[in-house]
């Protein structure tokens, strides 16, 4: 094997903890509590809370940051029920309570797994 091959395998199982991390902190009705909990007058129709994390996830760890690859991948695997310019217009209006309801909660599970 070459050195990037074996790079891979070495690293392996570190990618496979970041993920398994990302779904434990990003579990849909540990989403939909943060939400529910700190949407102020903001609702939920087609596209929930959840899938925009999920959306925005994959765009990080996926597409290069790359939202509008993250929408259209979802979109083309029959993951996302609404058009992909409607996601920007959704994130634009999520209220702040949630984006920092969400990173303070999550930072707080991430923590529970290493005390």
């Amino acid at each position: 094997m070459e050195g990037f091959e074996m790079e891979v395998l070495r690293r392996l199982p570190l990618a496979q903890s970041v993920l398994a991390m990302f779904s434990y902190v990003l579990h849909e009705p540990f989403l939909d509590g943060i939400f529910e909990e700190h949407r102020g007058r903001c609702y939920e129709d087609v596209l929930t809370f959840a899938t925009l994390a999920y959306l925005v996830r994959d765009a990080l760890l996926t597409h290069e940051g790359s939202g509008l690859a993250s929408f259209q991948r979802a979109k083309a695997a029959g993951e996302l029920d609404v058009l992909e310019g409607s996601v920007y217009p959704k994130l634009a209006r999520l209220p702040l309570a949630v984006s920092v309801a969400l990173l303070r909660e999550s930072g707080l599970k991430l923590q529970g797994l290493f005390t």
